[in-house]
């Protein structure tokens, strides 16, 4: 168990992984809007360490409705995991 925020132990946890199945998340949409920064800590950098790490085939990202048009801090952390998932898709 680590923190996602945490880019070495994510890098160990990926070695040698052919698939990721991303659902690491704050969650709680309450306590999102209080701690905002620890939200887009967590929902981005976490999603960017994962995104570094991997070195697989196949890297799948459950989101949420709430990302389609967000409308608090949680929805945005959300769109843009999913934007940088996007992004990196197309690099690859």
């Amino acid at each position: 168990m680590a923190d996602i925020r945490d880019a070495q132990a994510v890098n160990q946890a990926l070695r040698d992984k052919d698939t990721v199945i991303h659902l690491a998340a704050m969650k709680r949409v309450d306590l999102s809007e209080a701690e905002c920064r620890e939200a887009a800590t967590i929902n981005v950098i976490g999603t960017i360490n994962v995104l570094d790490a991997f070195k697989g085939n196949t890297f799948i990202l459950m989101s949420t409705d709430k990302a389609v048009e967000p409308c608090n801090c949680y929805g945005a952390t959300k769109l843009v995991a999913e934007k940088l998932v996007m992004e990196r898709a197309k690099r690859s």
